[in-house]
């Protein structure tokens, strides 16, 4: 797994989604139009980094508390936030292919070829995982993508102690 990185590909980061209130620097108005899509516009939500490990930051003056030793000149690094599919945590083929195998360590070969669902059942039951998902096990994490750095810059330390 690996995050769109414009200057060399770096691992996916998966960050705690603990501080994931609305602000004005928090979400960014993305035209959808741009994107190719239906003419709608979506937000997408950026997380700041010290380390481009961890995205814990909604705001550069945020990271910039956390870290004294940030200076002018400084690179850090920003990103957007990526929700976690439902289909990556568990969708049809998984539970269709765990049914098959604990039906074949039951009788054996007797169970070949089981089960044997329809395209209309697995998109059924791969509903029924995502709302389930959705429900009771909604991640609380994120993937990063399009990681950039950001070079600190006299004016993003105005009105700090330096």
């Amino acid at each position: 797994m690996t995050t769109q990185n414009e200057k060399s590909p770096t691992p996916k980061q998966a960050s705690e989604a603990a501080n994931s209130g609305a602000g004005p620097v928090r979400e960014a108005i993305v035209d959808a139009n741009a994107a190719g899509s239906n003419g709608t516009s979506s937000k997408v939500r950026t997380v700041w980094s010290s380390n481009n490990e961890d995205f814990t930051c909604d705001e550069l003056d945020e990271l910039l508390d956390m870290h004294d030793d940030l200076t002018i000149g400084a690179i850090v690094f920003v990103g957007e936030v990526a929700p976690i599919p439902t289909k990556h945590l568990c969708d049809a083929d998984d539970v269709i292919d765990l049914m098959g195998e604990r039906a074949y360590d039951e009788v054996g070969e007797y169970a070949d070829g089981y089960p044997d669902v329809t395209s209309e059942a697995k998109a059924e039951l791969n509903a029924l995982l995502a709302r389930w998902i959705e429900k009771h096990a909604k991640p609380t994490f994120y993937s990063v993508i399009n990681v950039r750095e950001h070079i600190i810059t006299a004016a993003d330390m105005e009105g700090r102690d330096q």
